[in-house]
């Protein structure tokens, strides 16, 4: 009976902890909209995880940020979608599924943190839109496709 007790009490330890992790994740949104609402491309990089960091250059990482700032504008509201925590020998990480309300638009959006002791550091971003069509903001479509 003592090792179920103790088994029981690790479980709702291990809970606990990914919960906090979660929390953690949606602090960390909350600073990336700020930043993003405020062009702060090159600090979301230089604050971001090693992954992220090692899989787009911060030249890259700007540009496709400041394009998706530019067609969609501000962060309106977000909603959480979901979210997914794990703990394992090489560390701990959450994701968190966002639907967001931009100025021009919406969007859902999927971050990715990874752990640097209790600091969440952005190990992947992906956003999933309808609202880009290939036109640049502002623009108005050929007068072929505005029939369509």
């Amino acid at each position: 009976m003592r090792h179920l007790i103790a088994g029981f009490a690790l479980l709702l330890l291990a809970a606990c902890s990914l919960a906090a992790d979660a929390d953690a994740g949606r602090e960390a949104v909350t600073i990336f909209h700020d930043q993003f609402d405020d062009r702060e491309f090159a600090a979301i990089y230089r604050e971001a995880d090693s992954a992220l960091q090692d899989s787009v250059s911060e030249a890259d990482f700007i540009a496709q940020l400041g394009a998706f700032r530019e067609r969609m504008g501000t962060v309106e509201s977000t909603e959480e979608g979901g979210w997914n925590s794990q703990s394992a020998t090489s560390g701990r990480q959450v994701e968190l599924n966002q639907e967001t309300r931009f100025q021009n638009g919406t969007a859902d959006e999927r971050f990715i943190f990874r752990f640097e002791g209790d600091v969440p550091r952005l190990a992947g971003y992906h956003f999933n839109t309808t609202e880009f069509t290939g036109e640049e903001p502002g623009s108005t479509p050929p007068p072929e496709a505005a029939g369509k």
